[in-house]
């Protein structure tokens, strides 16, 4: 059995990672894992590199939320690849859209630039609709997107991003969340299907919000529904 990062040792990476999650402070993160793993310090980036960075970013303890977005919605082959593989650490069956977003960011906060959130969400999407398909992907990717917002509009300063015809001041209403997403439904989805869908995330996201509340992660034991 490899041995895990624990104690000191995870407290130090959290820190290194915390101070900037650039390609350095990934590659220090990734040659302390492998020292302690004792691998090939010389192996570096690709998938073996990636599924460290997904079970380092899923299992250790005290990881700022802002800074695992930022690093999961970089443009480079890396954090594509560490999205993917964190993605695959989450088991999404059985869970309602609003559900799993939640339980996907539980522990990450998207990023503001909508076009780097947006990389989030399009990838969780995808494999969101592994395991519902009802919806076609895109379908499913636009929901997500106007779920983010919505979580935003209600639960945030930042007014009514996203969404036209309601002024800043203004939380979005359930009928105008409904009929937005009704109208980014794609030709052949259920639009009154979409409907109702739209209709249980307004409530949900109404309770609670979608988006990480920015506290430090506290490790794998907070993700019930989260796969080993």
């Amino acid at each position: 059995m490899q041995p895990t990062v624990t104690g000191e040792t995870s407290e130090e990476l959290a820190t290194i990672f915390n101070l900037n999650p650039c390609s350095i402070a990934i590659e220090r993160v990734l040659s302390e894992l492998r020292a302690l793993q004792g691998e090939d310090r010389s192996s570096r980036c690709g998938e073996s590199a990636a599924q460290q960075i997904a079970k380092f970013l899923h299992e250790c303890k005290g990881l700022d939320p802002g800074k695992i977005g930022e690093w999961l919605s970089l443009d480079d082959g890396l954090s594509a690849a560490s999205l993917e593989a964190l993605l695959f650490k989450y088991r999404f069956t059985g869970l309602t859209l609003h559900e799993a977003l939640q339980l996907f960011l539980s522990n990450i906060r998207l990023p503001a630039r909508l076009c780097s959130a947006e990389t989030i969400l399009l990838a969780f999407s995808r494999h969101y609709h592994r395991s519902d398909a009802s919806l076609s992907v895109d379908t499913v990717a636009a929901l997500c997107l106007s779920a983010h917002l919505l979580s935003m509009n209600l639960h945030s300063s930042m007014g009514s991003l996203g969404f036209e015809h309601e002024s800043k001041e203004e939380c979005i209403s359930r009928v105008r969340f409904v009929q937005h997403c009704q109208q980014v439904g794609l030709e052949g989805d259920d639009h009154d299907g979409i409907g109702d869908f739209a209709g249980r995330i307004y409530d949900a996201i109404e309770l609670r919000a979608i988006h990480s509340d920015g506290r430090p992660c506290m490790g794998d034991d907070t993700r019930t529904r989260s796969m080993s």
